[in-house]
């Protein structure tokens, strides 16, 4: 996967530790989470892990469905990083 260009020039490491920790979250959790379950494990504001959410979705890794009471449950589609993805290697 390509890096990422920072979003509203916010550090990308940052975004990208945010992914990791949100994708491990929904992994390690019976069932789907809500944003709140997951907020409560991951380490960041809400704004940082609300972007982490959307660039997954955006990336395909996850899927957001509507669940009980107005809440949105969050189903993880593949492992993040996606460690099939052959990296591209430069040569010197």
């Amino acid at each position: 996967m390509p890096p990422r260009e920072a979003i509203d020039g916010k550090d990308t490491t940052k975004l990208d530790r945010a992914m990791d920790d949100v994708a491990q979250a929904i992994q390690d959790h019976s069932g789907a989470p809500t944003f709140r379950s997951i907020n409560a494990v991951v380490r960041g504001g809400q704004e940082l892990i609300r972007e982490a959410i959307t660039a997954l979705e955006a990336d395909g890794y996850l899927r957001i469905e509507n669940g009980p009471n107005k809440s949105k449950l969050h189903h993880l589609l593949k492992p993040y990083p996606d460690t099939d993805t052959p990296s591209l290697q430069i040569a010197v």
